[in-house]
Formats: structure tokens, C-alpha cells, sequence
């Protein structure tokens, strides 16, 4: 009864095992790849204002099914999403490096009566765009203003106008894949059944998020290209 019993426990472990082991390869994705800059768009190129790759820091990637709508679909969505995350970047860097100059010349210029007057009570830290670039054009009209501060003002309009060309299409493309991917949700316990019934959890998850990251670009692209375009507008006359 012993060996028997055993014996019994033997052969459900090693059923039990085998079971795991054909359900492991249908529980997952075959695949994922991953999006770089240049599957953005071939435009973003043109953003020289990044010293570092913001999709090294933040990398993006989508699930490969082996559907063709469903790959389409979670490629594009990520494209989209990679787009949003270089431009805040982007901004984010012009901002920081248009207020790191004007800090910079407010400081050696403290008691200068037109510098006080656009600064007033604000502290360094809290300065705004605006008042940066009101810091930067007076110090070009005092023929002060260096090569490299002009550089990066030519390089921000440069990069600025890539980035609000990309942000304008952003809402069409996002409301489009936003449609697709609610469609595809509804989909997925016919399509992914039998032996690919394991994937269906995983790619309703994925495409959960993917809409989730299309809506919020939605509605952030035409708030993040507005702040572009002021940017660039008041860098154009330092150029």
C-alpha cells in the first residue's frame, strides 16, 4: 500500500508537470520589440535638443501575437506612445536649459534696473517661461547673448517644429487607434481560443493599457504642442 500509494503520487507530480510545461509556451507572448526614435517618426531625427535618448531611460515596447490586426494595432499604439514620451522630454529639456541661461545672466545682471523689472519678486527657481525668455532677448539686446545660447535657440525652433508637426496629428491618430483597440477588447475571446485561449489574458491586458496610453495622448498632445510652439516663437528672435 505504500509503494502504491507512492506510486499514485508519483504519476499525478509527473502529470501535473507536463501539464505546466505545454501550458508555459501558450501562457505568454512569443515576443515582444521594442519601439526606437526612429520608428516614431523618420522626422525625429531633427530633435537635436536631447542629449540622451529618452526610450533608453523609458523603454517601450508592444506584444507580438502573431495577429496581424492585433500587431498593427500594439505597434502603432507604441509608436504613438514613444512619440509622446520624446516630445515631454523634449520640452522638458528646452525648458530646463532656456531657464538654466537666464538664471545664469539674472544672476550676474542682479543689479540691473530692466532685469529686476522682469524677474521682480520671483525666486530663481521659480522662474517662468516667459520671464526666461524676457531675461534671454534683453541680453541679446545688449549684445551679450553667446554663441552657444544663440545655438540652442536655433535648435530649439528646429526641434520645436518637428515636434508640434508630430503633437498635431497626434489626437486624429489616437482616436482612431482608441476606436480600433475597443473593437479588438470585444474580439479577443473569439480570436484568441483553443490552444491560444492561454494569450487571451494577456493580450486583453496589453490592449487595456494601450488605450489607456492613447487616450491620455490625446489629450495631452494639444496642451504639449501649445507650450512648444510659445517656446519656439519667443526663441526665434535669438537665433
Amino acid at each position: 500500500m505504500i509503494r502504491l500509494a507512492g506510486f499514485k503520487v508519483l504519476r499525478i507530480s509527473l502529470a501535473a508537470s507536463c501539464a505546466v510545461a505545454l501550458a508555459i509556451p501558450f501562457a505568454s507572448y512569443a515576443e515582444t520589440r521594442r519601439i526606437t526614435k526612429s520608428d516614431v517618426a523618420p522626422t525625429f531625427s531633427g530633435v537635436t535638443i536631447l542629449q540622451d535618448d529618452p526610450l533608453e531611460k523609458e523603454k517601450v515596447e508592444y506584444p507580438v501575437t502573431g495577429k496581424g490586426n492585433y500587431d498593427e494595432f500594439f505597434r502603432s499604439s507604441a509608436q504613438l506612445h514613444a512619440g509622446m514620451i520624446i516630445s515631454q522630454s523634449a520640452s522638458d529639456s528646452l525648458t530646463t536649459n532656456l531657464k538654466n541661461y537666464a538664471r545664469s545672466y539674472a544672476a550676474s545682471k542682479a543689479t540691473d534696473q530692466n532685469v529686476k523689472n522682469i524677474v521682480g519678486d520671483s525666486k530663481p527657481q521659480d522662474l517662468k517661461d516667459d520671464q526666461a525668455l524676457a531675461l534671454l532677448n534683453l541680453k541679446k539686446k545688449n549684445g551679450e547673448l553667446t554663441s552657444e545660447e544663440a545655438a540652442f535657440a536655433g535648435k530649439s525652433v528646429a526641434s520645436a517644429a518637428v515636434l508640434t508637426a508630430f503633437l498635431a496629428k497626434t489626437p486624429g491618430q489616437a482616436n482612431d487607434l482608441a476606436t480600433q483597440g475597443t473593437a479588438l477588447t470585444k474580439s479577443v475571446p473569439s480570436d484568441f481560443s483553443g490552444f491560444n485561449a492561454m494569450k487571451a489574458p494577456g493580450v486583453t491586458a496589453g490592449l487595456n493599457q494601450s488605450l489607456t496610453n492613447v487616450k491620455g495622448a490625446s489629450t495631452k498632445a494639444p496642451e504639449l504642442a501649445k507650450s512648444l510652439a510659445r517656446l519656439s516663437e519667443g526663441l526665434q528672435s535669438l537665433r
